[in-house]
C-alpha cells in the first residue's frame, strides 16, 4: 500500500533556511543537489524542469509513495520549489540525515 511523503507539500521550514534559500532563489541549483544526492547527474540542473520530475518520481517509485505522474507535474510547473524542498525533507530521511 502506497505511503505518504514524511513532510507536506508546504514544511519549507523543516528543510532549514539553506535548504528553502536554494529552492526558492537557485532553484536548479536545488534541484542538481538534490540530483546528486540520489546519485544522479548534478547536470540535471541544466535542465531543472525534467530533472526534478525525474527525481520526483524516483523518489516516489523507490519508497512506495502514492501520486501520479500527472500530480508530479503539476506540483514541478505551480510549486516547484516546495516540491523541492519537500524533496529534500524525504532524501535526508532516506539517507538518514533529516533536517534539523
Amino acid at each position: 500500500m502506497p505511503r505518504q511523503w514524511s513532510s507536506g507539500l508546504c514544511d519549507c521550514c523543516a528543510a532549514g533556511c539553506l535548504t528553502c534559500i536554494l529552492a526558492f532563489w537557485c532553484y536548479p541549483l536545488h534541484i542538481g543537489l538534490n540530483a546528486h544526492t540520489m546519485n544522479e547527474s548534478f547536470l540535471m540542473c541544466c535542465c531543472p524542469v525534467a530533472g526534478h520530475l525525474l527525481i520526483r518520481s524516483k523518489i516516489r517509485s523507490e519508497q512506495g509513495i502514492e501520486g501520479s505522474l500527472l500530480k508530479d507535474c503539476l506540483l514541478v510547473s505551480y510549486c516547484h520549489s516546495c516540491a523541492s524542498i519537500q524533496e529534500s525533507n524525504e532524501i535526508a530521511k532516506i539517507y538518514g540525515n533529516e533536517p534539523k
